[in-house]
């Protein structure tokens, strides 16, 4: 019987490729993580934009009828804000707030005029890191 002169892998070569795969797979998941954030952001401004769409829609076609504004109609489409959330990337609608919850982080919109008389303005303070991400404004200093 004949042996081969390569011996298996030694404790220290296999620690030391163990090592490497935990350093890539920190990076890999720290990376994915960014990923999901712009995801939820991207997807949560999608939303807020049809919404504001849909607002202005309603109170355009009840301008041109001269009807008088139904603000439970304006209430609803502000509540389909709050459909096809998911526990880390959502939408609530509290009275004259909208809170866009992103993971751990949330971002509070406001609504001007908050009686809804109006076509209402969904904006946030530009002061804010995570309202920047949304009007992808950035500020000179």
């Amino acid at each position: 019987m004949q042996f081969s002169n390569r011996g298996a892998f030694s404790s220290f070569e296999i620690l030391c490729v163990i090592i490497i795969i935990a350093i890539i797979m920190s990076v890999g998941v720290r990376y994915m993580g960014h990923i999901a954030h712009k995801q939820c952001i991207s997807r949560l401004k999608s939303q807020l934009a049809h919404t504001q769409n849909a607002l202005s829609m309603y109170y355009a076609d009840a301008f041109i009828r001269a009807d008088v504004i139904d603000y439970t109609q304006a209430q609803s489409i502000l509540k389909h804000l709050e459909k096809s959330n998911t526990s880390k990337c959502a939408f609530s609608v509290q009275g004259s707030k909208i809170i866009a919850h992103i993971g751990i982080e949330y971002l509070t919109f406001t609504l001007e005029p908050s009686t809804l008389e109006k076509n209402p303005k969904i904006s946030c303070k530009l002061s804010s890191a995570l309202c920047k991400d949304f009007s992808d404004r950035i500020l000179d200093k």
